[in-house]
C-alpha cells in the first residue's frame, strides 16, 4: 500500500514539474524575433550564456585588478621596514609583552687596540694622581636588550619598554694585573614609543621615542662616574637607509653628588646616526658635538658575513667618551670581532 501511495506522489510531483515547465515555455512560443525566442528559452532553462569578449572594448575602461603598492624587502626577507619591527609600530608587528629582543647591538670583540690608554682617568670633582697600568689592546663586549611593559598605554598608540645595555671592556691580556675587567658601564632605560606617519625631506619618520636613561659604571671613590638623561629620539628611514637624531638633557645633581660635572662639554647634547642595512653588510655612522665644549666623537661601524650565521664587527672610534671612565679622554679605536644578534 505505501508503495502504491509514494508512486503517487512522485507521479503528482512529475507532472506539476512538466506543467510548470510547459506554462513557461508557452510563454517564449509566442515571441516572434528568433533571438529574443532563443534567449527566452535559455533563460527558462537555467542557461547562462558566458560574456563574449568585444573585440572593439577599449582597454582603458576594462577594470583590472588592483596591484599592490611596492614594499621594501628587508634582509631576512620580510615585507616590512626595520623601524616597524624594531619597534613593533604596527599591529602586523606587535608582539604583545614582557618578550626580550635585543636593543643595541650585541657584540664581542676579542681584540681592540686604543692609539692612547687613560692612565690616570680622573674628573674636576675626582682628582686622581695615581696611574693605571694598561695595555694598548684588550676585549670589549656588549649585552643589550629591551622588552614592552605596555601596550598601547591607556588606549594610546604609545608603547612602554625598559631597555638595558651593559658594555664592558677587559684587560685580558695584561697577565700582570691578573686580566681584570677595566670598566663596565650600565644603562637601564625607560622610553615611550609613539609610531609616526610624515614624509620628511624624502624620508618616512617612523617613530618617535621619548626616553629616561641612568648611565653609570658601578665603581665608587675617583673612579666614579655617572649620569642621568632624559631624550627624545625621532627615527627616519628610506628603503634600507636609516637616520636617527636623539637630543638628550642633563638632569642636574647637587654638586657634592656630580662625579662629572663637565661631561657635557665632552658628550654634548645628542647624537646623530645614519645606518644602511643591506642583506649581507650594514654600515652606521654615529656623530656628536659639543658646542659649549667644542669636542666632538666620531664612531664607524661595518658588520659583514663571515660564514653561515656568523658575523663580523668592526668599529673604528676617535674623540671622547668610548667608556664612561673615559669621558673626558681623546683616543682612537680600532676593535674588530663578532656580532652576536641583528644589527643595529
Amino acid at each position: 500500500m505505501h508503495r502504491y501511495c509514494f508512486t503517487l506522489v512522485c507521479f503528482l510531483l512529475l507532472a506539476s514539474t512538466q506543467a510548470s515547465a510547459a506554462d513557461g515555455n508557452s510563454a517564449c512560443t509566442g515571441i516572434t524575433d528568433s533571438d529574443a525566442r532563443l534567449a527566452c528559452y535559455d533563460k527558462k532553462a537555467g542557461y547562462q550564456q558566458e560574456a563574449i569578449e568585444n573585440p572593439d572594448e577599449d582597454i582603458l575602461s576594462v577594470n583590472l585588478p588592483a596591484t599592490p603598492a611596492p614594499v621594501a624587502i628587508i634582509p631576512d626577507g620580510r615585507a616590512t621596514s626595520y623601524l616597524e619591527r624594531m619597534w613593533e609600530l604596527t599591529d602586523a608587528d606587535k608582539n604583545g609583552i614582557f618578550r626580550f629582543r635585543p636593543y643595541q647591538p650585541n657584540y664581542l670583540m676579542p681584540w681592540q687596540r686604543t692609539s692612547r690608554p687613560n692612565l690616570q682617568p680622573s674628573s674636576p670633582t675626582h682628582l686622581n694622581t695615581a696611574t693605571e697600568h694598561l695595555q694598548s689592546t684588550e676585549v670589549r663586549f656588549q649585552l643589550s636588550f629591551k622588552t614592552k611593559l605596555w601596550e598601547e598605554a591607556m588606549g594610546s598608540p604609545v608603547d612602554l619598554w625598559f631597555g638595558y645595555s651593559q658594555q664592558s671592556n677587559w684587560q685580558l691580556y695584561n697577565s700582570t694585573r691578573s686580566s681584570p675587567i677595566r670598566e663596565t658601564d650600565y644603562a637601564p632605560e625607560l622610553i615611550l614609543t609613539l609610531p609616526m606617519d610624515i614624509k620628511l625631506l624624502g624620508m618616512h619618520w617612523k617613530m618617535l621615542n621619548a626616553g629616561f636613561m641612568h648611565q653609570s659604571n658601578g665603581r665608587s671613590g675617583i673612579y666614579s662616574r655617572s649620569w642621568n638623561r632624559v631624550y627624545l629620539q625621532a627615527g627616519l628611514e628610506r628603503g634600507n637607509f636609516l637616520f636617527t637624531f636623539r637630543p638628550w638633557y642633563r638632569l642636574p645633581e647637587a654638586s657634592s653628588k656630580d662625579d662629572n660635572p663637565d661631561i657635557r662639554q665632552f658628550m654634548g647634547s645628542g647624537d646623530i646616526e645614519a645606518s644602511w642595512i643591506g642583506k649581507e653588510h650594514a654600515l652606521s655612522a654615529l656623530g656628536r658635538y659639543s658646542i659649549q665644549g667644542r669636542k666632538g666623537t666620531l664612531k664607524l661601524n661595518w658588520v659583514f658575513p663571515i660564514k653561515g650565521h656568523l658575523k663580523g664587527y668592526a668599529e673604528y672610534f676617535n674623540g671622547y667618551g668610548h667608556s664612561l671612565i673615559d669621558y673626558n679622554h681623546r683616543q682612537q679605536i680600532i676593535g674588530l670581532g663578532f656580532l652576536i644578534s641583528t644589527w643595529p
